[in-house]
């Protein structure tokens, strides 16, 4: 694979002097707002909760790190005031929120233009997380997949690096009892 000029510059932002990456993920929304409502002594969810949660994370845990992964929503605004300009940025593709039927389970994107809005906001990378099952329902698989394939084509576009897809296969999910019914 050629590397352009760009992405070369990108993956030298994401790693040290000797090519590793050392990376910090706060890209984790439904669990960190559970996690804020939980603690809190209210038991409420509260944007402003989140966005202190893991500008903290940020503080501690972004001084070691070549780089970071944050999501769009919460975390970029920490990152934008608190990163070493030496410290790659990669940002998150997926919504936090799933969509779950007896069907499987749906990603989609936090905007249909979101490596062009993660290129304006500085991002060196991007990273796709979705749920896939190869035994959900056909147009799950499908849409799973045009995830990526949207995602991938975007960032070449964009010329920027895309890490790729992180698969969190769900190994007792309800579909294994599911009678699939083919189209």
């Amino acid at each position: 694979m050629k590397l352009t000029p760009g992405k070369y510059r990108g993956l030298r932002r994401l790693s040290d002097d000797d090519g590793f990456f050392l990376m910090t993920a706060v890209s984790q929304r439904p669990a960190m707002e559970q996690m804020v409502a939980r603690y809190a002594t209210d038991g409420v969810f509260d944007f402003e909760r989140v966005v202190r949660l893991k500008s903290a994370i940020l503080d501690v845990w972004s001084r070691n790190s070549t780089a970071v992964l944050v999501d769009p929503q919460y975390a970029y605004p920490a990152a934008a005031q608190q990163l070493d300009h030496r410290e790659g940025l990669i940002i998150a593709a997926e919504q936090g929120v799933l969509e779950r039927t007896h069907e499987g389970i749906r990603n989609y994107l936090f905007d249909r233009d979101i490596v062009a809005k993660a290129k304006r906001l500085g991002a060196d990378g991007m990273n796709l997380s979705l749920w896939f099952r190869p035994d959900a329902f056909p147009q799950v698989v499908r849409h799973q997949k045009s995830l990526v394939e949207t995602v991938g084509a975007q960032c070449r576009a964009a010329d920027k690096r895309f890490d790729g897809v992180v698969p969190l296969i769900l190994p007792h999910h309800p579909m294994r009892n599911v009678k699939r019914l083919e189209p």
